[in-house]
């Protein structure tokens, strides 16, 4: 038994319905996109805001190793001994060694084969007391307070910390000014020459705006000393509150107005782009759809009413590609695999959609 053929109207209907699905996908679609792109500005300011992230926390090491240092009893102890001990370089601290040798404990009395000699529990002696023995060391976190030193003479982290706010960014040209200054003073102090060539810091260079130029490393704890060392420390020490966060885009939330959405920067980018992935494969299975009927473009419909011209026709085109090239330049900032690769599969999706509207001719006026 034939089925029965369907009517115009109904025909026309689902053409209509088609269109319509068409039509609410793309727009979710490029709502989506318009969010990913505004996220881009936030990605670009993430290595800003991981390099103070470890600014924060080098600064906040070397002022903990400081004061660890400062009132350790070996600390204490070396300096009644050497009352100038702050004004030895922290490569001098670090060669020098506290502490005694161990105590040698008495031999043992020899072992004797004969019962009466033997110890019981009535003659056993009592265990020694008041020995006392002392490893010979480094001071504690002598070692500690030079490998920090070395770390904040990186002129990348402290270039894009600055970069980070504009708060940090004065508090950084503030202290790199100061270890400047003091590692000029120090240089000064042993050579006898004025050095000028440390002394002061890039608000802004040609090739790096807030740049922070580099001392060496292995001169830098050459020639400050721990008093030095303790001004440098305490001098603009960032304040870490219990509200403050430097993870990763913390700070950086991606608003997409749905309440059941994450809003920190990574997670919400991974779901945008695998809704908006849905949404393409959406948008491209009704496409596939209303491609299949005799008289696409159905009159009424959207793909007919951006057929007509090639404005029209080029807008439609540049609509279907705004997802994927929202995608890619997510990726090519973000730099993560998982964004990377739901870009790919949304370029799949968008390039496979424009094939289907092309099998038919539909793009032909473009080249007309």
């Amino acid at each position: 038994m034939s089925k029965p053929s369907k009517s115009p109207s109904d025909v026309f209907a689902a053409d209509f319905a088609v269109g319509e699905s068409c039509v609410r996908s793309g727009a979710l679609g490029l709502i989506l996109s318009l969010a990913l792109i505004t996220s881009i500005s936030y990605w670009a300011r993430v290595p800003a805001d991981q390099a103070l992230s470890t600014y924060v926390s080098e600064r906040v090491s070397l002022s903990a190793s400081v004061e660890n240092l400062i009132e350790s009893i070996s600390w204490k102890d070396y300096l009644i001994d050497h009352p100038l001990a702050e004004c030895m370089t922290i490569a001098d601290l670090a060669a020098v060694r506290v502490g005694r040798p161990p105590t040698k404990l008495p031999s043992p009395p020899p072992k004797s084969d004969s019962p009466s000699d033997r110890p019981t529990a009535a003659n056993r002696p009592a265990p020694p007391t008041n020995l006392m023995g002392t490893l010979i060391g480094a001071l504690p976190s002598i070692l500690d307070i030079a490998d920090v030193l070395e770390k904040l003479d990186d002129a990348d982290l402290l270039t894009k910390s600055r970069n980070a706010s504009a708060f940090y960014n004065i508090s950084i040209y503030r202290w790199a000014l100061k270890r400047n200054n003091l590692f000029s003073e120090g240089v000064n102090a042993r050579t006898g020459a004025i050095n000028t060539e440390y002394s002061s810091v890039e608000l802004a260079s040609p090739g790096e705006a807030n740049y922070v130029p580099p001392i060496d490393k292995d001169a830098l704890v050459r020639t400050l000393t721990l008093a030095e060392v303790r001004q440098l420390a305490s001098y603009e020490l960032p304040v870490v509150r219990d509200s403050t966060t430097f993870d990763e885009g913390a700070e950086r939330h991606l608003d997409l107005g749905l309440p059941t959405m994450p809003r920190g920067l990574y997670p919400a980018t991974v779901c945008a782009e695998a809704l908006l992935l849905f949404v393409v494969l959406y948008f491209m299975a009704f496409t596939v759809e209303a491609n299949s009927t005799v008289n696409f473009p159905t009159p009424g419909t959207v793909f007919s009413a951006l057929g007509r011209s090639r404005v029209t026709l080029a807008a439609l085109i540049v609509a279907i590609l705004t997802p994927a090239g929202a995608c890619i330049a997510v990726a090519i900032v973000a730099e993560r695999g998982v964004l990377i690769w739901l870009a790919g599969f949304v370029c799949l999706a968008s390039l496979a959609t424009l094939i289907v509207l092309s099998r038919k001719g539909y793009l032909q006026k473009l080249v007309r």
